[in-house]
């Protein structure tokens, strides 16, 4: 689990003795959703938010927010991080000299960027 409201969601859904396709129905999604949120291979909507916190009131819907939003910062800066990515790929691919690639590619590397050949 790689987010924060994945995370919370697991936990939450164990805690009420729910399986992925009762909370599911409930919600009115699919238990894909449910559990690709769950892992975090998907970030929350705000739609999904709204009906949850409609049909459970009762829920500390701060917290619940304060999740939402970290992970949607975070989303983006992971979104950021493979667009400069695909830029830098694409820019070295147009490098002819071999001996200037390998400078390039060192400068990415030092910078926590490796792009494979």
């Amino acid at each position: 689990m790689n987010t924060k409201f994945g995370t919370w969601l697991f936990n939450w859904r164990l805690s009420q003795n729910l399986s992925v396709r009762a909370l599911a129905d409930v919600l009115g999604v699919s238990g894909a959703y449910i559990s690709a949120l769950e892992v975090g291979r998907n970030v929350v909507s705000k739609m999904f938010l709204d009906n949850l916190f409609k049909i459970y009131p009762d829920l500390n819907t701060e917290e619940i927010m304060a999740f939402f939003s970290y992970d949607v910062q975070e989303h983006k800066k992971l979104k950021k991080s493979r667009t400069d990515l695909i830029v830098w790929a694409r820019a070295l691919a147009t490098v002819d000299d071999v001996d200037q690639e390998k400078k390039i590619r060192e400068v990415l590397k030092q910078n926590g960027i490796e792009i494979p050949y």
